[in-house]
């Protein structure tokens, strides 16, 4: 009952400590404008995953890239956010708080999972919370901070597929090791199937799983034809994911864009800091008496250092879930220390778990740092009147128009309204550098025919213009464009529609 106690206990601290500054800003007095909900880590992204949302609210079961004007089908499938948005439209609640609400019941999900996953390897209560606390609070130095998916407690500040995602890797491997122990096949189906919901969320960690199943079975003593089945049981969902990026000619484009390149083998040493050598000491530990639950994560924890710079695109994204096998080994290391220092076991103990838990407070503070710098309020928070012409432009358009607005807003309109625009996220936004320069010509051109093929070969249907927009302030008047019919007004705030909609 005591350890439990602890982990609710420790659970709930965590949970608190990642989520306060959410809590604060969005509660937080600021006359006449609204906080956006997004926090420093991943900000440009946070949107993309409100708009997913935003489309399953308005009853879409299919998703379509909304942060690009080129011509495409719904065909992605999301069920993570297809379940939030469904949810969303039942409470009605915006897409913004319902991907908070979830992310934070994913998070409690994820760390009841953890504690359930801990016990596999631990008999000692002491090491299970220990190894628990170590988990959901423990970082490096700082280094790989941009890099949430590669902590735990940074994951759980983080939209909810990456947490998700972190509870079927563990789920999977929980029953992978289930059947390791009992033989019974009805395992495999009960593992298989989570893989397979993991790899609609998440496919970049099935490159680590399904080696790791495979590398697993072998070492257990399986033959290699069940080794192989096994690894490419856990890998079928990729099938459809394959099928959708090489059938879409959107999403190719979007995947050919989406580079996620580790950071430096400096940074990574650094960003994991003293988990390093603590976890070799566990290393050495399992080898000593090899379970089959020790083997799974010798293999894991192996598998997922070499991927870190295998060569992928994305190799950034195989990082997800590495720190959960270090920390666990670094339990081991822990120990050792604990009874090097045995004098003074308490108190040097209690450093440790400062130190390893420093950077990871450090993220939190760096959220208030920056949301609150008035240089940064422009990104992190929204002035009533925009939001309001964004919400008219939301009620009076439809699914298929496409709005042209300046990046900024571009990257959030689709996560408000579920309104596809022609520029508004880094790799998104197909061929993002020419859009923006032809952009900047439109918005120059005083050539009727030309400026009106711009918009008809873009599909573009309307123009939102924010207070002392940009655009303007770059030039561009729409009351001299003939073309264009003001249909929204209201302080400073304008909205624009091009007469000749497709």
């Amino acid at each position: 009952m005591k350890e439990k106690l602890l982990v609710v206990l420790i659970s709930v601290c965590v949970l608190a400590i990642v989520n306060l500054p959410i809590a604060y800003f969005y509660f937080a007095r600021k006359d006449n404008f609204v906080f956006l909900g997004r926090r420093v880590v991943n900000s440009q992204d946070f949107y993309t995953y409100a708009a997913f949302v935003e489309q399953s609210r308005q009853g879409r079961n299919l998703f379509e890239n909304l942060y690009t004007s080129e011509p495409q089908k719904p065909s992605l499938l999301r069920p993570s956010y297809l379940i939030i948005g469904r949810l969303a439209g039942l409470f009605r609640i915006s897409s913004v708080i319902a991907l908070h609400v979830s992310r934070v019941i994913l998070s409690i999900i994820l760390l009841f999972v953890l504690y359930r996953f801990i016990f596999k390897f631990f008999r000692d209560p002491n090491k299970r919370i220990l190894a628990f606390l170590i988990v959901v609070v423990s970082n490096g130095f700082g280094t790989i901070n941009w890099v949430p998916e590669a902590i735990t407690f940074l994951a759980l500040g983080e939209p909810p597929h990456f947490i998700l995602s972190q509870i079927f890797i563990l789920l999977g491997f929980y029953f992978f090791m289930e059947y390791l122990e009992k033989r019974d096949y009805k395992f495999i189906f009960v593992f298989s199937l989570i893989f397979f919901l993991l790899s609609l969320e998440h496919p970049f960690d099935i490159a680590v799983i399904s080696p790791t199943i495979f590398f697993t079975s072998l070492w257990m003593g399986s033959s290699v034809f069940e080794a192989i089945f096994l690894a490419l049981i856990v890998s079928f969902g990729l099938v459809y994911q394959v099928f959708e990026v090489f059938s879409n000619s959107v999403f190719k484009f979007w995947a050919n864009q989406n580079v996620l390149m580790s950071p430096s083998l400096h940074d990574v040493v650094l960003g994991y800091g003293f988990l390093i050598p603590l976890s070799f000491v566990g290393v050495e530990k399992f080898f000593k008496k090899l379970t089959y639950e020790r083997k799974l994560l010798l293999v894991w924890f192996f598998w997922g250092i070499v991927l870190i710079y295998s060569p992928f695109s994305f190799q950034r994204r195989m990082i997800e879930g590495l720190h959960v096998p270090m920390a666990i080994l670094s339990v081991y290391g822990v120990f050792r220390f604990y009874r090097v220092v045995r004098h003074y076991k308490e108190f040097a103990l209690a450093c440790l778990l400062v130190i390893l838990s420093a950077a990871s407070l450090q993220y939190v503070y760096n959220d208030f740092a920056v949301i609150s710098n008035q240089a940064n309020h422009w990104y992190y928070f929204i002035d009533k009147d925009e939001l309001a012409g964004i919400d008219f432009l939301g009620k009076h358009t439809n699914i298929g128009d496409v709005i042209f607005a300046n990046k900024d807003y571009g990257n959030i309109i689709p996560g408000l309204i579920g309104r596809k625009v022609y520029i508004g996220h880094s790799v998104q936004t197909i061929d993002l550098d020419n859009k923006i320069t032809a952009a900047n010509s439109y918005l120059l051109d005083t050539n009727d025919f030309s400026s009106i093929d711009f918009l008809r070969r873009n599909k573009i249907t309307y123009i939102f213009l924010g207070k002392n927009d940009s655009m303007i302030r770059y030039g561009f008047n729409p009351d001299e464009r003939s073309y264009l019919s003001k249909i929204y007004s209201e302080n400073g705030v304008g909205i624009y529609a091009f007469k000749e909609r497709n």
